[in-house]
């Protein structure tokens, strides 16, 4: 009890100001059938004498008889004066405090009554104060009948003549002494009509006194209960919440600096689910804070009723998975590493690709799509086959010491057509309105576009020069170089393999009207690596979904100092019957095998697609990781490896500044006009071209790394001889505007 309380409770006696009262053997009885005094229970005490004092109860010794199960004290609740609630009348109890009412009687909780010598009800004091007694000591009145006393002097109920301490008197009254209210005692409780010291039981037994200030709380109790909204206060140290104003306790809050257990709380401002009544949220506890659950703490983890810091191997806090996604940690004050493709995720936020897509982080925006070919299709074996092992197609890992993200496979035709879905068919608007706003895509664009060749992107689908059919590979601009149509063309015996799938309709528009449809279907070229687009589509593309076109250096850190990606030994391939067993670069095999033709891999091995014809060989470009042993030797963490980069497809790279030209042989626009400096000489020997001339000088070149299905650069068979990794170096390097079926791409991503 704090060090003021008795010269406090002395103050207040004497001025009359607590409600409260004394009694003793010759106050006036109470009148039993007025409304003031109920009638008392069959359990009431027969004793009125201060002199009688009641055997003490072992609360610890349980007396009742078992439950009834059909009973309401059998409810799954519980209640009493150790629980949340207390006990209505009819249940079981063991002392007074159990009860609401109060009045524990043969230990079943009864209703209170005004003659029963007990506390209980709503009483201020023994049978007096409250609604329905008369009125104790102290109390404002306006005449005697009102007041226990039968005396109201000065508008306060005085206290009987033969009462010598307590309120209205001088002095309170010591331990052991008649009392008649609390407040008639030094110790503040009176108990059975006795002065009694203070006991734990006092703050439980559902009244304001033992030097509280409001019931069962605040005051000299203050240490391990506060008083909630509503209740007495001092000052605010009695209250929960931060407030005490008019000696009542105010509201707490989750933002009051204190602990609030009617919030829930487990600790100062934190725990529980509930808000405030101002509306602020429930705050999980860092580290080292009380806890009762798991959900109280930020870590997720609660032990020994203390809450874990977050840590390493394991997920928790608001991480998305292990160690990665979710906000910042509130012990260190770092935000976790986003999430690597693959892993679990909430909002893009939590990806190092910022694209979270089905709560699962992908590589880039292209796949997030309810789509499948090409978006799903990625990996060991046919997508037709049950032993197949695919994953998103987006996947991109983190190169070692590099601090950057590469596509673990080729960007497929799939991933390009969502591309153009969203942007297309005008990407040279799309990309001058993105570059214009600023965006984070504009500044993508505006590294990888060179001011020369923006203007060269399509602005239609299929009309005009350089539209969006001829760059997505229904055709090539440039016919000089590297050869022919290079691939990209599906006329008859052109033996073309472009990879985008277009409809007949389309190619008919360019073409004419025999022109033939492509072999296979647009779900298996959507599988394939996308070919036969210009530099700037594929910039284009990267930039769209996240990232950009890899730089030569950043190709040299994923190939490794080796001769091969994988290392010094070039796989063999004369004899080798199962083709996931080497790499796609079949058609440098000397003798080839006669039922195999001229290549190695054939699309859905043993079906009559599997060759192609003269006007399509595509089924001879693998879809992204089909060819297990094309794995880099540098691996990530996680022990994974980036597939395709020695065969399948070479890879365009960032563009570098070049001196070349670009000259456009596809369809012309208005005032469009020839140049002699654009000459075509046709293999066949027939006529020269002419072409337009779109860039007179200063257009870029780009390096091509790898090799490809049909070979290219060293593969010599019976010894090993050091691989060209740069395909078509120096001077043999092919302008951004070359189109060629032999050569794809794959995206980079800044963190």
């Amino acid at each position: 009890m704090r060090n003021t309380v008795s010269l406090t409770l002395v103050a207040l006696a004497g001025a009359f100001l607590f409600v409260a009262c004394g009694d003793s053997p010759a106050d006036p009885p109470v009148d039993p059938v007025s409304d003031a005094a109920p009638v008392p229970s069959s359990s009431s005490s027969s004793s009125t004498s201060p002199d009688a004092t009641p055997p003490p109860v072992d609360a610890s010794a349980d007396t009742s008889t078992p439950p009834d199960a059909s009973k309401p004290d059998a409810a799954p609740d519980k209640c009493g004066a150790a629980e949340a609630k207390k006990c209505a009348d009819g249940l079981g109890c063991k002392v007074d405090g159990d009860c609401v009412s109060r009045n524990c009687s043969a230990l079943v909780c009864a209703p209170a009554t005004c003659t029963n010598a007990k506390n209980d009800g709503d009483e201020e004091g023994i049978d007096c104060g409250g609604t329905k007694c008369k009125k104790c000591d102290g109390a404002t009145c306006a005449a005697g009948p009102e007041c226990t006393s039968g005396v109201c002097f000065l508008n306060k109920c005085a206290p009987p003549g033969t009462k010598t301490c307590g309120v209205g008197l001088p002095t309170l009254c010591a331990d052991a002494a008649p009392c008649q209210a609390d407040l008639d005692c030094t110790s503040d409780v009176c108990e059975a009509r006795v002065c009694v010291p203070v006991t734990d039981a006092a703050h439980r037994d559902g009244r304001r006194n033992a030097g509280e200030t409001g019931v069962d709380c605040g005051g000299s109790y203050k240490a391990t209960a506060v008083c909630p909204q509503g209740g007495g206060c001092v000052d605010a140290t009695d209250c929960e919440a931060a407030v005490c104003a008019a000696g009542v306790c105010g509201a707490p809050t989750r933002v009051d600096g204190k602990l609030s257990p009617s919030l829930g709380e487990t600790d100062i401002d934190c725990g529980g689910t509930m808000a405030d009544t101002l509306g602020n949220p429930a705050k999980k506890c860092v580290s080292a804070k009380a806890c009762k659950v798991a959900g109280d703490c930020d870590s997720g983890f609660c032990t020994a009723l203390v809450c874990e810091p977050r840590k390493a191997g394991r997920k928790d806090g608001d991480e998305s998975d292990i160690d990665c996604g979710g906000s910042v940690d509130p012990d260190l004050g770092t935000a976790a590493p986003r999430c690597d493709d693959a892993l679990a995720c909430g909002a893009d936020s939590d990806c190092a690709s910022s694209v979270c897509y089905g709560a699962v982080c992908i590589g880039g925006q292209s796949c997030a799509t309810a789509a499948t070919s090409g978006i799903t299709t990625c990996g060991l074996k046919e997508s037709h086959l049950a032993a197949r092992v695919h994953e998103s197609c987006c996947r991109s890992l983190p190169v070692p010491g590099v601090g950057i993200r590469v596509g673990k496979y080729e960007v497929t035709s799939g991933r390009v057509r969502q591309f153009i879905t969203a942007v297309g068919p005008n990407l040279r608007a799309w990309a001058a309105a993105e570059i214009a706003g600023a965006t984070a895509i504009g500044a993508r664009l505006e590294r990888q576009l060179p001011t020369n060749v923006r203007d060269l992107l399509p602005a239609a689908a299929t009309s005009g020069p350089m539209n969006l059919a001829i760059q997505l590979g229904a055709g090539v601009m440039d016919k000089r170089t590297p050869s022919m149509a290079q691939g990209c063309y599906n006329g008859p015996d052109a033996y073309g393999h472009a990879t985008y799938w277009q409809p007949r309709a389309t190619l008919q528009a360019l073409y004419g009207a025999s022109f033939p449809a492509r072999r296979f279907t647009q779900a298996q070229y959507d599988e394939k690596p996308m070919n036969c687009a210009p530099n700037w589509i594929y910039a284009a593309f990267c930039a769209w979904d996240g990232g950009r076109l890899p730089t030569r250096a950043e190709y040299v850190a994923l190939w490794g100092a080796q001769s091969y990606p994988w290392g010094e030994t070039r796989y063999p391939t004369r004899g080798v019957v199962d083709y996931e067993q080497t790499v796609n670069w079949g058609n440098a095999i000397p003798n080839k095998v006669p039922d195999q033709g001229q290549y190695f891999y054939r699309h859905v091995a043993g079906s009559t697609n599997a060759y192609g014809n003269g006007a399509d060989v595509a089924g001879y470009i693998a879809s992204p990781g089909r060819f297990p042993l094309d794995l880099t030797s540098l691996r990530t963490a996680a022990d994974e490896g980036w597939m395709d980069i020695g065969a399948n497809l070479m890879e365009m790279t960032e563009a570098e500044p070049g001196t070349g030209i670009f000259c456009d042989f596809g369809p012309r626009g208005p005032g469009d006009v020839t140049s002699a400096s654009c000459v075509y000489n046709p293999p066949d020997g027939g006529a020269p071209e002419n072409g337009v001339l779109r860039v007179a000088s200063g257009m870029g070149r780009s390096v091509w790394q790898g090799g490809s299905y049909e070979g290219h650069h060293t593969f010599e068979v019976d010894h090993v001889q050091p691989f060209r990794r740069e395909g078509y170096a120096s001077a043999n390097q092919f302008t951004l505007p070359t189109q060629y079926g032999k050569t794809g791409f794959r995206c980079a991503y800044d963190p």
